[in-house]
């Protein structure tokens, strides 16, 4: 629902329009729609609470899997330009968990939590939020440096 280059771009830019879309992926076959947005909790629309993965189980009979920074302050874009996430903290979590019992989705999709801590999930079940690795953008890129970018590591170097 969102662009790397724009923040601000719209696949859907109206819930009719969504409704469209859906129903015609649906129809072509889809048995499951992932709806990804910067901020999983985020409101898509004025006038409701819901994100994009809360407006897409509330127009379809398919399972809906949200996604987007869960456990994480900072969008994915953010980190690999050197911005480092922090956690929500349990509050953050207790977002996820409130709009799961709202039946807004079905499932949850974490990237960069796993990727920063493959433990991340027993860590949230146990309730050792503390303890949960932060992922970083090192996880990925390891030391190679986009164009451009000075990670915060070499910033005084220049």
């Amino acid at each position: 629902q969102w662009k790397e280059v724009n923040y601000h771009a719209r696949i859907a830019p109206t819930p009719q329009d969504l409704r469209v879309m859906l129903n015609a992926v649906r129809a072509a076959g889809a048995d499951i729609f992932h709806a990804s947005a910067r901020y999983f909790w985020i409101p898509e629309w004025e006038g409701s609470d819901w994100g994009i993965a809360g407006w897409t189980k509330s127009m379809t009979d398919a399972p809906v899997i949200a996604v987007g920074s869960v456990g994480l302050d900072t969008d994915v874009m953010d980190n690999f330009f050197g911005k480092e996430a922090n956690s929500t903290g349990e509050a953050g979590l207790r977002e996820l968990l409130r709009r799961f019992n709202n039946q807004e989705f079905d499932f949850i999709s974490v990237g960069r939590g796993q990727i920063g801590d493959p433990h991340w999930v027993r860590k949230l079940r146990d309730g050792r939020f503390s303890e949960i690795r932060m992922f970083t953008k090192k996880d990925l890129l390891g030391d190679f440096e986009l164009e451009g970018v000075v990670s915060e590591a070499h910033a005084g170097d220049h």
